[in-house]
């Protein structure tokens, strides 16, 4: 039977938890991952009407986007909602797992999913992380070299905007001199050996880095694999906070308004014209400065406060806030779908 940690998997493979921002607390929340499951509810907020839901429907787990817990716990006090709910889902042997950061910056995320309810399609990052970058240089046998880069270009590396398995490759003449003690794949201890190699090159992220060097040494066939690592300025600027687009013929502030019901911060004409938008599910305030700055024409967000509007009123900024759930409900359907895709025999419930 599926277990909890296969739907973990899949879900940690197309939103890695390593990109969630540090004050964050994404992962499983309660129970354990060897849990059998058939049946899984998806939230934005583990609610006590949620939790009441989950326990009449006899779910197994229960997908959350805000975490169930943000901060460490002190004491779990079951005569308030929070200690209670604890102690109802333990009762009913119900696992609880959260995506919430990883969920908003990766690709097809949170912001992704509102932007293209807008029927955008050509969607960028608003807010990239700085994401390091390292080309990884690594030489093999000529005749290794189909073998050897098939598995090599499987490590998770080479990814370049919308293209993934990114690689060069160059032939040249290596060199070595093994001594007494080596066992080498080529040649004999004691003799100089000429070989004709292949250099293949790639792009590798600062924190898959370790992994991708030890995974590479356990593929290679040379007993010392020779290769370089090579810091570079280039960033990745397919993960990050929020999305925005440009229209290739201008609209009016006005045509905005349809889709969701909301509320115009800031710049309030109506019949502004519009060729660059921007979108941030959830709460995206903190990035007003940010949007101005790009000269983006509207910002679609929630949340925003007393504080935010006059910002965007004096940066000249129209934002619409169209609500907090508003903004990332559309994302857990879009994950709920995905699921049932992969997991046709599970039943999945909003």
């Amino acid at each position: 039977m599926l277990k909890v940690s296969s739907v973990v998997s899949f879900l940690e493979a197309k939103y890695p938890t390593k990109y969630s921002y540090d004050w964050d607390n994404c992962g499983l929340q309660l129970g354990t991952k060897d849990k059998p499951v058939s049946k899984v509810l998806l939230c934005l907020t583990l609610s006590s009407k949620v939790v009441e839901q989950a326990v009449a429907l006899r779910v197994d787990l229960v997908l959350t986007h805000h975490p169930l817990f943000f901060k460490p716990l002190i004491q779990i006090d079951t005569a308030k909602y929070i200690g209670k709910n604890i102690e109802i889902l333990l009762k009913n042997d119900i696992a609880v797992y959260s995506l919430h950061t990883n969920f908003d910056v990766n690709k097809d995320g949170v912001s992704d999913v509102l932007a293209e309810q807008y029927g955008f399609k050509d969607i960028r990052v608003l807010s990239p992380l700085s994401v390091a970058l390292y080309k990884l240089i690594v030489y093999v046998p000529k005749d290794k070299l189909e073998e050897f880069r098939t598995s090599f270009l499987e490590l998770d590396l080479g990814n370049i905007g919308n293209y993934s398995h990114c690689s060069f490759s160059a032939v040249g003449e290596g060199t070595f001199l093994p001594n007494d003690s080596a066992s080498p794949f080529i040649g004999q201890a004691g003799v100089l050996e000429k070989v004709e190699e292949v250099r293949i090159e790639t792009i590798v992220k600062e924190i898959d880095l370790d992994r991708v060097v030890s995974k590479m040494k356990s593929i290679h066939p040379y007993e010392e694999p020779a290769y370089d690592i090579i810091l570079l300025k280039n960033t990745d600027k397919n993960i990050g906070l929020g999305r925005y687009v440009v229209l290739k013929d201008e609209k009016s502030v006005r045509d905005f308004l349809s889709p969701f019901d909301g509320k115009l911060f800031g710049n309030l004409d109506l019949d502004r014209r519009v060729k660059r938008v921007a979108f941030c599910g959830g709460s995206g305030k903190s990035l007003i400065s940010k949007v101005a700055s790009m000269d983006i024409d509207l910002f679609i967000t929630g949340d925003i406060d007393y504080h935010s509007a006059v910002e965007a009123e004096e940066l000249g900024l129209s934002v619409l806030d169209i609500g907090h759930f508003q903004g990332e409900m559309p994302a857990m359907h879009y994950l709920k779908n995905i699921l049932i895709e992969k997991f046709s025999e599970v039943e999945f419930i909003i």
